[in-house]
């Protein structure tokens, strides 16, 4: 069976496709040896498996952006129908509630928390070959997602692909286009879980456009000439030795920011990568200051994918494929198989998606502390009432 799941962010678009085969005898059951998590840190759950889902992730070679919350989102609904056997791998993966109606309930505030704001827009689709889904699913379906589910041909790719395409061009504000092929749709598919999430912000404080300069960055493999934004503003700021670190907000109503964690002069990208963690973002929050700022940001836009099955092997987490641990269907379980995400990300004077008004900022002062983003960095989009984490990513490298 599949499902797949489609996500989208203005600054950053998002797009993931998880499939559930139908799998072959009964597989292994499992002897359920991943411990339990009782009641978890939710705050730190979800920092934790952001920056893992980050690092195991990364690419090298490229600039990435991922989106932990759309991967935690379809396995929340997933949790409703997880046999005994699996249930305690998809808790432990995905810091959920031991409670199943928990997970559920947090499922459904974290949804309706990110629909209440105008700056995000949140889209969920359900498409099902025939056969009668299981009740758990449906009514997480309805209350989670508010879909109920639409029976497609599976077998009939290129409608199939026509489908998904054409709602995720709908749902992304056309910046996920021709997302799947009729190579990625398996004939044996039974479920699609498409979920998309979309953002759209101005800068609390805009850059003037006409103080967009052309200056080199020195990427991981050489320098290259990039469109440089600068204002002087307050900001909340950290530093230690190894790097320093901004929060840029978006507009005030927006309850959207972005951190940005750069490595000072005598330091590199890789220490900061190895240095990221749960306890650090959460240090981040508490150690910050207001501080009066020179910032230099570049204009910069990502278009990534990756298997994110894949991740979450590398994140220790195999036993979610290995066995049919999923009653999706009333007359059988099933095993997941493919998963995947692409994501988009822009960031421009205004913000990210924004109309082109232009709003100078402070001057700059001689007393100013210095931000000058001109080497790799990590950036984090946050919505802070929740403290979820809705996009992690680096750009590091020209192409």
């Amino acid at each position: 069976m599949k499902l797949a799941v489609a996500g989208f962010v203005a600054t950053a678009a998002l797009v993931l496709v998880l499939c559930i085969a139908v799998a072959e005898g009964q597989g292994t059951t499992g002897s359920g040896t991943i411990g339990t998590n009782g009641g978890p840190d939710l705050s730190f759950g979800d920092a934790d498996f952001s920056v893992q889902y980050f690092k195991q992730s990364f690419n090298a070679s490229g600039n990435s952006v991922v989106s932990p919350l759309a991967v935690r989102l379809a396995f929340s609904a997933l949790y409703q129908v997880t046999d005994s056997g699996t249930r305690e791998a998809v808790q432990r993966a995905f810091y959920l509630p031991s409670a199943v109606s928990d997970a559920r309930a947090n499922a459904e505030q974290l949804v309706s928390d990110l629909e209440q704001s105008r700056f995000l827009n949140v889209s969920f689709a359900l498409l099902q070959s025939e056969g009668q889904l299981s009740q758990e699913l449906e009514d997480a379906a309805r209350a989670i997602f508010r879909v109920k589910p639409r029976t497609v041909v599976f077998a009939n790719r290129r409608a199939v692909v026509e489908d998904v395409n054409e709602w995720a061009v709908q749902v992304t504000g056309g910046r996920i286009r021709d997302y799947l092929a009729e190579s990625d749709i398996d004939v044996n598919a039974e479920l699609m879980l498409l979920n998309a999430l979309h953002m759209r912000a101005d800068w609390a404080q805009k850059f003037a456009m006409e103080q967009t300069v052309g200056q080199t960055f020195q990427f991981r493999n050489g320098p290259a000439s990039v469109e440089m934004m600068s204002v002087a503003l307050e900001v909340l700021y950290y530093a230690q030795p190894k790097f320093h670190a901004v929060q840029l907000p978006y507009s005030e109503e927006s309850d959207l920011t972005m951190w940005i964690l750069l490595p000072h002069r005598d330091g590199t990208f890789e220490e900061l990568f190895e240095l990221l963690s749960a306890e650090l973002l959460d240090e981040l929050e508490t150690s910050v200051a207001p501080k009066m700022v020179d910032l230099w940001l570049p204009k910069f836009t990502i278009e990534d994918s990756h298997d994110a099955r894949d991740v979450l092997k590398r994140m220790g987490h195999e036993t979610l494929f290995d066995r049919e641990g999923f009653a999706v269907f009333r007359d059988h379980k099933s095993m997941l198989g493919a998963l995947k995400q692409s994501t988009f990300v822009q960031v421009d004077e205004n913000g990210t998606e924004a109309a082109a008004v232009t709003s100078v900022g402070t001057k700059f002062r001689v007393r100013n502390t210095q931000f000058r983003v001109d080497r790799p960095f990590i950036f984090i989009i946050k919505k802070l009432s929740i403290d979820t984490i809705l996009f992690v990513g680096h750009y590091s490298n020209h192409n």
